[in-house]
């Protein structure tokens, strides 16, 4: 697979050796992200608030190995019942829109492998329910 950059993080380290698992454990160090000229745009990260978490996609710069797997594109599927729940929360059909551009693109391998699994995500301030059979991903109303 091959993934362009967008942009590029400096941390303090300078090695993998010594850098927590988890970022908030270490509350006093700072990273920076700097995006590549092409996409240095204000409206690149417009709407990007609407989130409640940012997942970044990163490659460490001293890793040779590449990952050949490719993930599937999900097929999303919000019933009437799913839809409903989500206008009731709050959710105009153009966030609704977002919110299934978002689970398309998901390339979390789990979700493929286990179609008996109920999975959550934060989404605008309300926690969105579904599951995966295969590459059909469901929304529930819960």
């Amino acid at each position: 697979m091959n993934i362009e950059p967008i942009a590029v993080f400096h941390s303090p380290f300078r090695s993998k050796f010594g850098i927590p698992k988890q970022s908030g454990l270490v509350a006093t160090l700072k990273g920076e992200i700097v995006f590549m000229p092409e996409y240095r745009h204000a409206h690149a990260l417009r709407g990007l608030e609407a989130f409640d978490y940012l997942w970044l996609i990163w490659g460490f710069s001293a890793n040779r190995h590449v990952d050949e797997h490719q993930w599937t594109r999900l097929e999303v599927v919000i019933s009437q019942e799913a839809l409903d729940f989500l206008l009731s929360k709050g959710l105009d059909a153009a966030r609704i829109d977002e919110l299934r551009q978002v689970l398309e693109e998901d390339p979390r391998p789990q979700y493929q492998d286990n179609p008996d699994k109920i999975y959550g995500m934060p989404f605008a301030g309300i926690d969105v329910h579904f599951y995966v059979n295969g590459n059909l991903l469901t929304v529930l109303a819960q």
